[in-house]
């Protein structure tokens, strides 16, 4: 189903940008919701301006925060500037110091003092964030010159989407301290049969996460998958083009020719070819018995284990990688395949003790450059 392909690979179908597919999904919508209410609890939020279905995960990963911020103050900026739209009609125009002087007004701490250039930086990854998302329509002026002085002046329009970019609580979120009584809120707010709230986070599960993990999650969930995953592969397979496989601790579901949902592994990156590499070295010591996984086929090491690891991958395929990779000091090689290893739920972020933990994921992936190739680059 096209029209559900595009809801799950968007944040929103917006009628100004792309009329043809806002009224395709519009034309299918009795099914859609249908579909989506069944299998995943979800609401479709359909009107004059966009359509957009609820896309809230069941176990927050790091692939889902948004990837250009690089602070918790980017993130408190963002919900600045949804406060600063709200108070704004769709096309109302508005020019950035009108911006700076609300948040000055609304926050408080160092990262609103704008003579500091790490602050006007901060705010303008925000900014193109909003433009790249249509919260908002850059009109005149440019982000350079804010950049180079406070005085530097945009001119903005609002769209009007921005109020459908938060989703909504049915209580007030002042008395939460933490991410998980957020998700005590969800389950609270979803008011569902058990049965039926099992169902939904099954398939929330399956299709908003690179896999499923039992140690990550109620037991009762994962025995739900491989109990019903004939079934279920009968009714995702023709619709989303891919199918379920299920594992003794892990399940995934797996793209097949045609599916265009979501990201895929490896794309067109050389940090995710070493990602698909470094999966085949973890491969090697499990052969080896050096590394061995535990029954819910998860496998613990010590951080500096991992990162040894990693220097290795560097080393065997120097000869293949582009100069850049190769001019790498290795901490910062470690740093970037750590992160999109962390990214595609391959391992987990190192605890107190430095222990990380390795997913099954990491024994699906494998890959290598062809021998030819690697004594060819090495003698350029």
């Amino acid at each position: 189903m096209r029209a559900l392909d595009l809801l799950l690979n968007n944040r929103w179908i917006l009628r100004a940008e792309d009329k043809e597919s806002y009224n395709y999904i519009r034309d299918q919508m009795p099914a859609i919701r249908k579909l989506v209410s069944d299998k995943l609890g979800a609401q479709v939020i359909e009107n004059t301006t966009l359509v957009k279905l609820e896309k809230i995960p069941v176990v927050p990963e790091v692939c889902m925060g948004i990837g250009d911020f690089m602070s918790k103050e980017d993130y408190a900026l963002l919900c600045m500037l949804l406060m600063f739209l709200e108070e704004k009609d769709a096309q109302d125009p508005f020019v950035l110091s009108q911006l700076l002087e609300f948040i000055s007004l609304n926050i408080s701490g160092d990262f609103i003092d704008w003579v500091q250039s790490k602050n006007r930086r901060r705010l303008i990854r925000v900014l193109r964030f909003a433009v790249q998302e249509s919260l908002i329509v850059a009109l005149e002026g440019r982000e350079e010159d804010f950049a180079e002085r406070v005085e530097g002046e945009i001119l903005y329009a609002n769209t009007g989407a921005s109020r459908y970019f938060m989703r909504r609580f049915s209580e007030t979120l002042t008395d939460c301290r933490s991410l998980e009584d957020i998700l005590r809120i969800d389950s609270e707010q979803g008011g569902e049969e058990q049965g039926a709230a099992r169902r939904h986070r099954v398939y929330k599960r399956l299709l908003y996460s690179p896999g499923v993990y039992r140690a990550d999650g109620l037991d009762a969930d994962f025995e739900y998958i491989k109990n019903y995953a004939s079934r279920m592969n009968e009714e995702l397979g023709p619709l989303l083009k891919g199918q379920i496989n299920v594992y003794r601790g892990s399940a995934y579901f797996i793209a097949s020719d045609g599916c265009r949902m979501g990201e895929f592994l490896p794309t067109s990156t050389m940090t995710s070819d070493l990602v698909v590499l470094v999966c085949r070295l973890i491969q090697a010591k499990i052969a080896s018995g050096d590394w061995k996984p535990g029954t819910d086929e998860r496998i613990i090491v010590d951080e500096i284990a991992l990162e040894q690891l990693i220097v290795s991958a560097k080393k065997d395929y120097s000869a293949c990688l582009a100069k850049t990779y190769r001019e790498k000091t290795d901490r910062e090689f470690i740093a970037d395949i750590y992160s999109a290893l962390i990214y595609w739920t391959i391992i987990k972020p190192a605890d107190e003790a430095g222990a990380i933990c390795i997913y099954p994921a990491a024994g699906l992936l494998s890959g290598h450059y062809p021998k030819e190739w690697e004594k060819e680059a090495s003698h350029e």
